[in-house]
């Protein structure tokens, strides 16, 4: 409209330009003017181009005008009589030379709220932007797309705009209806999903939603929509394998954090948090652990050590670590049989997680394992082993209920889940579902073993969404094509919430129906 503006910082004019040449497309009856100006709005005008009728919204012609020699870098402030649409515009000189430095162009087609320009608008830009509000960070990669209600200005409303258009409350921008061109070219869309991702839901409501990355991208074995639908919809990302003991300390005092550097460096590109799994573990552990003629003293100094590297390599990047793993016995009697618990007893569990506070004050710590999450002896036992670490004054923050299911979960079976978080949460532990999958027998008519498979995970949602102190539910990876189930529970297989060839599965809506509905209460 009349007076509104569009500014290019440090447009390069290399040695001189002296004519404005842009792509665009009018449906007015009166010609539009576009004044080019220097410095600001109402800075030095140094050219008018006139834009007519180009016989619609989408029909693109260029037009030049000739501008008062300008060279160097200046900022370029585009000056609007009425509406007109801009595919790109350049400056050159007079004889037609091109820029030795082309100036930065705008697209109408990218989207406002798109601030780190990745075609997609979501919870990624909204902490971003978040951050440069607050002076975290001092800049943005899309910094022109940041000014949500068009006032000039980049503050804590664009930010409030932003979350409230993710959570679909808006369904555009106040500066949507300021802008000069009352219609947009429809951009490419190229993620594989349409709608709120899983992950924007989740933070709508509290809550990090996220999945395991697999062992196979690591080696990069996967392909490019596997990764897509993981920055797309998963807030938070843990390793497979990557970062357990043998992975991380093959042999003693050899460290290798290459795989799970590999994940930080992703995780923090792409805005995720990162669950560390695991410290100590009876399995996967090295050789040279297992076998080692261990005292007390000796086997605590392999710990310490371990623990310590490990925690000071990851300071500040690690939100949740699975200090200790599967330290019970299925019998719900006693500790598993280990070299850890035969030679220490329960100290070892203590000493693991009081060494991990002194190593990283700020991440969670949690003891994980699995058939905990109702009501039993194993859950029991592990309970009241807790209840002694904090009588204690052992540091801990939470359990990570694992979650591996099978499909057709009862009524009673998913009520006393709920009782077992809240017991933990009147000990101020917070739960983290952190391996959650439900595999379904082969022998099982699949299309209906889906929808109940839907109604498991989509109850184990709402468990989570009832209970404050239940702050992450990640998945044990998020496709079928990807899973460790078959090869350990053969005769059993999809567990996930996407078949093997990446398209969501009822599950994936179910739970999405229970973010949904959570909101509108």
């Amino acid at each position: 409209e009349n007076g509104d503006s569009l500014t290019f910082k440090k447009v390069n004019f290399g040695s001189g330009a002296t004519k404005f040449t842009a792509n665009v497309a009018s449906d007015v009856e009166n010609p539009t003017t576009i004044d080019i100006r220097l410095g600001s709005s109402t800075g030095t005008r140094i050219g008018t181009l006139e834009v007519g009728s180009t016989g619609g919204w989408n029909d693109y012609t260029e037009l030049s005008t000739n501008i008062s020699s300008v060279t160097g870098e200046n900022d370029i402030v585009l000056v609007f009589s009425g509406a007109v649409n801009i595919d790109w515009f350049t400056f050159t000189k007079g004889s037609g030379g091109t820029n030795p430095t082309p100036p930065p162009t705008h697209n109408p087609n990218v989207k406002y709220g798109d601030v780190n320009d990745d075609g997609v608008v979501n919870s990624m830009d909204a902490s971003l932007l978040s951050r440069y509000v607050l002076e975290i960070i001092d800049s943005l990669p899309n910094i022109d797309v940041a000014d949500l209600n068009g006032d000039k200005t980049i503050n804590s409303m664009d930010s409030t705009l932003l979350s409230r258009y993710i959570l679909e409350v808006i369904d555009k921008f106040p500066v949507e209806d300021m802008e000069p061109t009352p219609t947009q070219t429809p951009g490419p869309t190229n993620p594989p999903l349409t709608g709120t991702a899983l992950k924007d839901y989740g933070a709508a409501n509290g809550k990090i939603i996220g999945s395991c990355v697999n062992s196979q991208w690591f080696y990069n074995q996967t392909n490019s929509t596997y990764e897509e639908i993981l920055k797309r919809e998963f807030a938070m990302v843990v390793a497979e394998n990557e970062m357990k003991f043998d992975a991380l300390q093959p042999s003693q005092n050899n460290f290798n954090f290459s795989n799970g550097d590999k994940l930080v460096s992703f995780a923090q590109r792409n805005n995720m948090e990162l669950r560390g799994h695991t410290l100590l573990w009876h399995n996967q552990l090295p050789g040279w652990v297992h076998n080692g003629n261990w005292n007390k003293d000796s086997l605590t100094a392999v710990i310490n050590n371990h623990i310590n590297t490990v925690l000071t390599h990851y300071k500040g990047k690690i939100k949740e670590w699975d200090v200790v793993n599967e330290a019970v016995d299925d019998s719900g009697h006693s500790l598993r049989s280990s070299v850890f618990s035969r030679v220490l007893g329960q100290d070892f569990i203590d000493i693991a997680f009081r060494t991990a506070r002194k190593a990283d004050p700020d991440a969670l710590l949690y003891y994980n394992d699995y058939n905990i999450e109702d009501m039993g002896a194993k859950s029991n036992y592990t309970y009241n082993m807790i209840k002694g670490m904090l009588e204690r004054g052992v540091p801990i923050d939470g359990v990570g209920f694992q979650c591996h299911f099978i499909n057709g979960m009862s009524a009673s079976q998913l009520a006393d889940i709920e009782r077992n978080v809240k017991r933990y949460a009147d000990l101020g532990l917070l739960v983290s579902f952190t391996e959650i999958d439900i595999r379904i027998p082969s022998s099982q008519n699949q299309n209906q073993a889906f929808q109940v498979q839907a109604e498991n995970y989509k109850a184990l949602m709402e468990i989570c969404l009832r209970n404050p102190n239940v702050t992450t539910f990640v998945f044990w990876g998020f496709t079928d094509q990807y899973s460790w189930v078959p090869g350990v529970f053969p005769g059993t297989d999809n567990p996930l919430i996407f078949d093997k060839s990446y398209n969501p599965k009822p599950a994936y809506n179910a739970i999405k129906d229970a973010l949904k509905e959570a909101l509108e209460k």
